[in-house]
């Protein structure tokens, strides 16, 4: 069936040496993160071409990204030790089982030039954010990095939420999925 579209015989002509550069870059590129991770291991040319920080721009962790494992600590510090001064985007949607404090960690560590982060949104069995962030967390956030937007859930106390919802500085850009104010 193949050979019906000539694919068989443009298989057979071209071998994989033999694929434009950009072409190449194109398909790495649209992988998920932890198979980018993988590839830099199939060659010395992937591995420099992996190494360009134009390949971890964007860290996406959504659920419909194609990452095929669990999202660990370690592959997040992996793909951030990769864009360190690049990352502009951090989506951490589908991820499960990452606290607060191992994205405060992160930011601090690699978020010289990112913009955006998506904070995780998993719930627990009755329905509530699972690791919200509190107010604290909010603000040691926003000042690890030159944020433009945080997307998070929040659970703090009636005082802690006003300088969220006045949008006082440091957290003058955030956006809050969920407040949960407790008395």
């Amino acid at each position: 069936m193949l050979s019906q579209f000539g694919a068989l015989t443009l298989a057979q002509q071209t071998q994989f040496g033999e694929l434009p550069l950009d072409f190449v870059a194109l398909v790495l590129m649209r992988l998920p993160v932890d198979a980018r991770l993988r590839a830099r291991e199939v060659s010395r040319g992937w591995c420099s071409l992996l190494n360009e920080p134009r390949f971890w721009l964007v860290l996406d962790f959504s659920a419909g990204n194609g990452v095929v494992v669990l999202l660990t600590r370690a592959l997040l510090f992996a793909a951030g030790e990769r864009g360190r001064g690049h990352l502009h985007t951090l989506d951490l949607t589908g991820a499960q089982d990452l606290y607060p404090r191992d994205l405060i960690e992160f930011v601090a560590a690699h978020g010289q030039s990112l913009r955006t982060v998506t904070a995780p949104t998993t719930r627990d069995y009755c329905g509530r954010p699972s690791y919200p962030f509190s107010a604290d967390q909010v603000t040691r956030l926003c000042r690890s990095a030159p944020l433009c937007t945080l997307r998070c859930r929040v659970l703090c106390t009636a005082v802690d939420a006003l300088p969220l919802l006045r949008c006082e500085a440091p957290c003058a850009l955030l956006h809050i999925f969920e407040l949960w104010v407790h008395t």
